[in-house]
């Protein structure tokens, strides 16, 4: 049987993308204190302009570019930037980026940036061509951080891991950094770590994306982040941009919603969405989903780069196939993540019945997670469905039976009944499937119960047993009562069966 997890929790844990693709979403720009009764932005920036004709200094030109910037004047600083690349003195990797971002150069084969690749080939490929790069800027802390992200996107954490904490000795106080850090050492599972990163940064009290990441990875390490009084403060009395505080104020949300404390977490989930990252969309979806009457306006979930907001919205929804097309695009985005993944190979399976596509993104997520049990079993009960049943062996046969759950130990009995009945083993098949169902009375929730003996069903009327029209029967009377939309097509093949 395919499986999906139901987000059951979520956290506002950094998002990770190339150097390039974060400065043009605009997390890494400056942030700027907008007083509530501040100049226009023009007499802003007349008098950082001045400032920096008086000085013509490097420093000047950094002011009066990151100004310009921050209020969307890009065109008028363009002279600053020019400047800042002609002239020969050290540095920094983000000053020279953001004057790329404004003269619209993106040079991003530099910092091998391009989208990851869909195939482990073309991903080898780019970490090939970025540790050519890395031989002329052996010190370039962002070339570091990009090709640690194409090892975790091929599942080879000790390289990623090597990479990254080379990046942290070279800039260990750097947003983007510190960031893509953190996101690290959460996908393979070294929560307290990933805090210490936050937590001990010296900016993390002040900086409202390093102070956002901290709660988020605070709460996945099951601790109590110091810093709670620090994040209120910054979003009741400093006035920052709303963008630079949206996924600051979901993570406070998050929080208030999760102690029951309803009408801070509304307040906070508001400020959250004034502008907000895509990062921030999704959490207030997911926040939708797990508590009543918080309601987000879809025009929300139609910003740039929200597929996985859209993919949750369009399966709720009932519309299938977007869901796939959208848990596809965001794998893209976040190709080391197995949720978008089991998402999109789930619905495939289970509400699509195509088999094949559901094997395909499943496959795609084990490069990166290659012992994740539910991308396993999904894998494996597809490709039984497409007749390949050698290669549904060997990739059940990768599942470690000893670290399972009580459900996943479930979800791989009634697997396990399901190859058997591919295989010819009727008696076997049937044997484990109602094993499963026996034991699955407690510690299993309905709804994989309900899934189990739907696919023992839809065996039984295949090969046309003389038990096939009982356990229809018996199977469609529950399924009557089932509040799962995802596996309603499901029923409804059961239903239209006729049998052999």
């Amino acid at each position: 049987m395919s499986v999906l997890h139901e987000d059951k929790e979520r956290k506002i844990i950094p998002r990770w993308r190339g150097f390039y693709t974060t400065l043009e979403i605009g997390e890494l720009y400056p942030i700027h204190v907008l007083k509530k009764r501040r100049p226009i932005p023009n007499d802003i920036l007349a008098i950082k302009r001045k400032e920096w004709e008086e000085n013509h200094s490097i420093s000047f030109a950094a002011d009066l570019m990151s100004t310009g910037v921050a209020f969307g004047e890009e065109d008028c600083v363009k002279d600053a930037a020019e400047f800042i690349l002609s002239n020969n003195m050290r540095l920094s990797e983000t000053t020279k980026a953001i004057a790329n971002h404004v003269l619209k150069v993106k040079p991003k084969e530099k910092l091998g940036d391009n989208e990851i690749e869909s195939d482990e080939f073309s991903v080898r490929r780019q970490i090939h061509d970025l540790r050519l790069q890395l031989y002329d800027e052996p010190r370039n802390s962002f070339l570091w951080t990009n090709i640690a992200l194409l090892y975790a996107s091929l599942g080879f954490a000790e390289q990623s891991t090597h990479a990254i904490e080379v990046a942290l000795s070279l800039a260990p106080q750097n947003r983007f950094v510190l960031r893509s850090s953190a996101r690290l050492f959460v996908h393979i599972d070294d929560y307290k770590r990933a805090h210490n990163i936050l937590r001990y940064s010296d900016n993390v009290k002040h900086d409202p994306w390093l102070l956002a990441a901290e709660i988020a990875v605070a709460g996945t390490a099951h601790r109590t982040s110091r810093f709670i009084k620090n994040a209120i403060n910054i979003l009741e009395f400093m006035n920052f941009s709303p963008f630079h505080v949206s996924e600051l104020a979901s993570a406070l949300s998050t929080l208030d919603f999760e102690a029951g404390n309803l009408k801070h977490g509304r307040k906070h989930l508001k400020m959250s969405l004034k502008q907000p990252t895509e990062n921030s969309v999704a959490q207030a979806a997911w926040l939708e989903r797990k508590f009543f009457g918080v309601r987000v306006e879809q025009f929300e979930k139609q910003r740039p780069m929200s597929h996985e907001a859209l993919a949750w919205d369009f399966c709720r929804k009932t519309k299938w196939n977007d869901t796939v097309v959208e848990s596809l695009k965001w794998l893209n985005d976040q190709p080391f993540s197995s949720r978008p993944a089991i998402l999109g190979s789930y619905i495939s399976a289970v509400s699509l019945g195509e088999y094949e596509k559901s094997a395909n993104i499943a496959h795609r997520g084990l490069i990166a997670n290659p012992k994740d049990f539910t991308l396993l079993n999904n894998l494996a009960f597809a490709l039984g469905h497409i007749g390949r049943l050698k290669d549904a062996r060997e990739v059940f046969g990768r599942i470690r039976e000893s670290t399972l759950s009580t459900e996943e130990k479930f979800v791989s009995l009634a697997t396990k009944g399901f190859l058997c009945y591919r295989e010819g083993n009727v008696a076997g098949g049937r044997k484990l499937y109602l094993e499963a169902l026996e034991k699955g009375r407690k510690g299993v929730d309905e709804k994989r119960r309900a899934s189990a003996f739907l696919w023992m069903t839809m065996e039984e009327l295949r090969i046309g047993s003389e038990e096939s029209c009982k356990y229809k029967r018996e199977v469609l009377d529950f399924a009557k009562i089932l509040p799962y939309p995802d596996l309603r097509p499901l029923i409804n093949r059961v239903e239209k069966h006729k049998g052999s």
